[in-house]
């Protein structure tokens, strides 16, 4: 019975992250240039990088949350998600 209630929990907090990731993705689909401008003040990367990344970002987000809701690509969805997540 516990290892029912673990796997069911995995399966709700995978489908959390891949709910706040496909937030994050729309959100900043919906407003490109504030996502470009958002990453760029980290003042990590150079502009023209930081442009890349901003423009890539929401893109990444949409196919992570898409990789843990169906299932695709599971494991390399949830790699990517978990470096974005330390990034």
């Amino acid at each position: 019975m516990l290892g029912f209630v673990a796997s069911v929990l995995a399966v709700m907090a995978g489908q959390l992250v891949a709910f706040v990731f496909l937030l994050a993705g729309l959100g900043k689909l919906l407003d490109q240039s504030a996502a470009r401008q958002a990453v760029a003040a980290y003042g990590l990367l150079p502009p023209a990088m930081a442009r890349f990344v901003g423009a890539i970002l929401p893109w990444l987000e949409l196919a992570i949350a898409t990789s843990l809701l169906t299932g695709v690509l599971g494991g390399w969805g949830v790699l990517v998600a978990l470096v974005l997540l330390l990034i």
